[in-house]
């Protein structure tokens, strides 16, 4: 009897944990996240803006403010950028909910010519820049 009550115990706790982390995959509808070593190094980065780059970055800075209104501003840099790829720095969100709404916005906006290898970083407005996530384009 004690064993199949410990039996159905740790069949419980397992169906548990697997449901959890079930739901916390599918938390992002429009992008992957992905993993970045060490992403508070991408901060530094020093990109030699061109005039495209700065007409895109005011793109990508409106969407947010249309996406996050009621807030002074964000932050928004190029750690690089080329015709095959670009990796996206936003500073100023933090709730997931709203950084998977403007992901999708971001990433669906026919404004935006984004190159095939697309990744946005994520970090709060706290001095310290806390990295929340890395979201690349599905």
């Amino acid at each position: 009897m004690m064993k199949n009550r410990i039996l159905l115990f740790f069949l419980l706790i397992t169906f548990c944990n697997f449901g959890q982390s079930k739901t916390n995959v599918s938390i992002y509808t429009c992008a992957n996240k992905i993993q970045v070593n060490q992403p508070h190094l991408l901060l530094n980065t020093r990109y030699d803006y061109e005039e495209e780059d700065l007409d895109l970055v005011t793109l990508i800075t409106d969407q947010i403010i249309k996406d996050n209104p009621g807030k002074e501003g964000y932050d928004v840099f190029f750690a690089d950028r080329n015709e095959s790829k670009i990796v996206v720095l936003i500073i100023g969100i933090h709730q997931l909910k709203q950084i998977d709404k403007t992901t999708c916005d971001l990433f669906s906006n026919s404004q935006i010519k984004w190159p095939p290898y697309s990744t946005i970083l994520y970090f709060d407005d706290s001095p310290k820049n806390n990295f929340i996530v890395a979201m690349s384009k599905k």
